[in-house]
């Protein structure tokens, strides 16, 4: 992850620096799920967007679901 919107930040309350330099699967459960990791890297592959809804996880077991926008960014 290189960039995360500010709401984003506030809405959870969490720091910036605990989101930018991860791997997108410690944060959002989806991503560990096989099947949902290849039909969304596919997409971002693809220089297309992704947007779905995930459940964020939190090391005290809380949960969110939220709307995710994704899309790739290249050099």
């Amino acid at each position: 992850i290189i960039y995360i919107n500010a709401n984003f930040i506030d809405y959870l309350s969490f720091l910036k620096c605990e989101i930018v330099g991860k791997n997108i699967a410690e944060i959002f459960e989806e991503f560990n799920e096989d099947n949902a990791k290849q039909l969304i890297w596919n997409t971002l592959r693809e220089n297309k967007s992704w947007s779905g809804e995930v459940k964020i996880k939190f090391e005290s077991n809380a949960a969110y679901w939220l709307q995710l926008f994704l899309f790739a960014q290249f050099d």
